[in-house]
């Protein structure tokens, strides 16, 4: 149980590591106050006298560093925002003016990225995972609800597609597993899909050519697919979906962005009060009349939130500058 990530800041040249148990899932809400609130953040977690250490990518669920020398911030993590692209890309067009004077950066490979940040090995931090088979049936390929977009450009020239339900991230690496199923895609009609999808595969049989596209952190993604798919032309876009709906010129479109409703989830989830460990806590009733012991450090969440009109000036004045810009 926890959402851990790592947190570092860079000054002066010299690198502070720290760790948190709980603020991965919540790093949106934490960070987007600017460079000041985010140090003070950061620096409440626990430092390398107090245990912390690099986290890999199986562990990682989100980490920040803060370079306060190259006045940047290079983050992952958060719920929704991990997963969705155009919220996530609004996020950072309101958060550019409380970290005026700032860039902004979202770290597309996850731990990795920050390794290389702060010029720690990324061989470090990163993990040999095998895979998982791909076991799909004619009702998982029609699917137009699952987890990724696979486009298909057959040795025909024609374009199909699918949104194959009961993907997770490791079957974009999949190698020829993968390539079976894209064979097996038969939906030609054109369509709009009625959820974002957090990735996007683009199948090019003719020309042995694989495109992907990831919202989440995709750690060394570059190489894993060269190494997964020999003799193929590879290409990672990081979060640009684009590139898959210009090879498939129209047959596929995204849902409609509602920037009302993301303005809404802004200021639920910036303007909340986050307990996480209160979660923790309620371990003990999963066994009631047990005599339940929970490892303090568990328990152990460092808040340093601004006040809640504090928090609400700050959204509403980027909201505004914001919809100035439009």
């Amino acid at each position: 149980m926890g959402q851990r990530c790592n947190l570092l800041i860079v000054e002066g040249g010299s690198v502070e590591l720290r760790y948190s148990h709980w603020a991965a899932n919540r790093l949106d809400a934490e960070l987007f106050w600017g460079p000041e609130q985010a140090a003070r953040f950061i620096r409440a977690q626990r430092g390398v006298d107090d245990g912390a250490e690099w986290l890999d990518e199986v562990w990682a669920e989100g980490g920040a560093v803060l370079d306060l020398d190259r006045r940047a911030l290079c983050w992952f993590g958060g719920e929704d925002i991990e997963y969705d692209v155009p919220l996530r890309r609004l996020y950072h067009e309101l958060a550019a003016v409380p970290w005026a004077g700032f860039s902004l950066r979202w770290a597309a490979e996850g731990i990795a990225e920050l390794a290389d940040a702060v010029g720690k090995p990324r061989a470090e931090v990163l993990v040999e995972r095998t895979p998982p088979s791909i076991v799909l049936d004619d009702d998982r390929l029609s699917a137009v609800d699952g987890w990724v977009l696979l486009t298909v450009r057959g040795d025909d020239g024609v374009v199909r597609w699918a949104c194959p339900s009961a993907w997770s991230h490791g079957h974009v690496t999949s190698g020829e597993t993968l390539l079976e199923a894209a064979r097996a895609v038969t939906r030609t009609e054109a369509g709009r899909l009625a959820e974002w999808p957090s990735a996007g595969l683009h199948v090019d049989l003719r020309e042995h050519r694989l495109d992907v596209w990831t919202a989440p952190d995709a750690p060394e993604m570059s190489t894993r697919l060269e190494r997964a798919y020999p003799g193929w032309t590879t290409a990672w876009h990081r979060d640009r979906y684009e590139a898959q709906l210009d090879a498939v010129q129209g047959l596929v479109a995204m849902p409609a962005i509602d920037l009302e409703a993301q303005l809404a989830w802004m200021r639920s989830t910036l303007l909340g009060t986050h307990r996480p460990m209160d979660m923790a806590a309620s371990a003990e009733l999963v066994h009631p009349g047990k005599d339940v012991h929970i490892n303090p450090l568990a328990l152990r969440d460092d808040m340093r939130e601004l006040p809640v009109d504090e928090r609400s000036r700050v959204l509403e004045a980027a909201i505004a500058a914001w919809r100035a810009r439009r």
